[in-house]
């Protein structure tokens, strides 16, 4: 009887782990027929949209300019790390672009063969959100591959960074989010969420980040002052674009002063709403992905500066806890999905719009304007969703986690 038993288990295993061999190869083919196609689309793309304006910035500084004091070229709002890849460039201007995009390619690699070794009986479900996130995505798609925005690699790092968490890499974490806050400053704003645990910092992760930014800040002061700082100044003076609501409430002809005093505030409502985010997290005990991931959603939100590349960093994070968060945290990645999927569906007609040169005329109207509103609006539900919703799940695991009291003993 027992034999009869063992030998119908055998019978069933075998089917199963010959599909689970056989989806290995067909995902791990895949995967190389996707990552040689982006390659390919990083050369054949060339240099387009803001990546020529890198360019020209890394010129100057190779010719010995300041790159954060500039004259008749694009306005520098990016970091040293960003400033060093000029030299990178030396050999060919593609070179920093490749870095951009093999670094997504590289995290995609890693992240395929977690979900490989974490689901050996593929759930569809997981897949086809992961596809939808990366490797599907037109905005990973366009913004990395096509027009190479350095964004890509604030992503890459950041994604890195929460791996090395992860696997108790403290250090290591630390240093790769300091290395994004030293390429773009906004991810500073989110530094408090990757290194918070249960209303604890861990410090290692704190200490080694801010360390990286100091010794970035001061080899940069030693290399060339401290005019770093019109970065940030510049970055809060700029006016809002494409994505923001700021942009939509101009163009839907609020008054110029009501314009003007929202542009003014608006670098201290990010901080402000970054911060009060932080204080649910805290008190509610969040998970620290969950809650990096929708501060990342909020912060290009409320950011006047509405450029969709920004939301790279979010896919990945959302990758990141698909992946290797806790399972109790997924349905912040579902209930995401319809912005991931609108946010895709924008950069596609935003390519085609820019390679056509219609994007600042009339037929980009929609990209330009009506977008932002519908951004705004699918953002603000997807975080006071994701956010009431991990509220609603830690009080239901806390709940079931108490012993229940001891029952009183009846009295007549």
């Amino acid at each position: 009887m027992n034999t009869g038993t063992t030998g119908s288990k055998q019978d069933t295993a075998q089917p199963l782990e010959t599909f689970s061999s056989v989806f290995e190869k067909v995902a791990l083919f895949a995967l190389v027929t996707w990552s040689s196609i982006m390659a390919y689309q990083m050369a054949a793309s060339g240099i387009r949209h803001d990546y020529a304006a890198y360019v020209e910035q890394w010129s100057h500084v190779l010719a010995g300019g300041d790159p954060w004091v500039l004259s008749g070229i694009p306005f520098n709002a990016y970091g040293p790390v960003h400033t060093f890849l000029a030299f990178s460039a030396i050999p060919s201007f593609l070179v920093p672009k490749f870095i951009f995009g093999l670094g997504i390619i590289w995290l995609n690699l890693i992240l395929v063969m977690l979900l490989l070794k974490a689901t050996p009986r593929p759930r569809l479900h997981i897949w086809v959100a992961y596809l939808l996130l990366i490797p599907l995505n037109f905005l990973v798609i366009g913004a990395v591959f096509l027009f190479g925005n350095n964004d890509a690699l604030v992503a890459a790092l950041i994604g890195f960074g929460v791996l090395a968490r992860f696997r108790g890499f403290a250090v290591t974490a630390g240093m790769l989010f300091g290395l994004a806050i030293l390429l773009k400053f906004y991810p500073l704003l989110l530094l408090p969420f990757l290194t918070l645990h249960d209303r604890r910092f861990n410090l290692r992760v704190l200490a080694s980040a801010l360390g990286v930014v100091l010794i970035g800040f001061t080899i940069t002061t030693l290399r060339w002052g401290t005019s770093f700082i019109n970065a940030i100044s510049g970055g809060i003076e700029r006016e809002a674009t494409i994505l923001s609501i700021l942009n939509y409430l101009r163009e839907a002809g609020i008054s110029e002063g009501t314009y003007e005093a929202l542009l003014g505030i608006n670098t201290i409502a990010v901080v402000l709403m970054t911060g009060a985010l932080f204080l649910v997290v805290w008190l509610f005990r969040i998970h620290w992905l969950v809650g990096a991931s929708i501060a990342m959603l909020l912060l290009a939100t409320v950011y006047k500066v509405g450029h969709q590349q920004f939301l790279l960093t979010w896919l990945v994070l959302l990758a990141c806890l698909l992946v290797m968060g806790p399972r109790s945290t997924r349905p912040a990645v579902f209930i995401a999905m319809p912005l991931v999927l609108g946010l895709s569906a924008f950069q596609y007609g935003f390519v085609q719009a820019w390679n056509e040169g219609v994007f600042w005329d009339e037929p980009g109207t929609f990209l330009r304007v009506t977008a932002s509103l519908i951004f705004f609006i699918l953002s603000a539900i997807t975080i006071v969703t994701s956010l009431l919703m991990s509220i609603h799940q830690n009080h239901t695991s806390r709940a079931l986690a108490e012993p229940s009291a001891p029952k009183q003993a009846a009295t007549l």
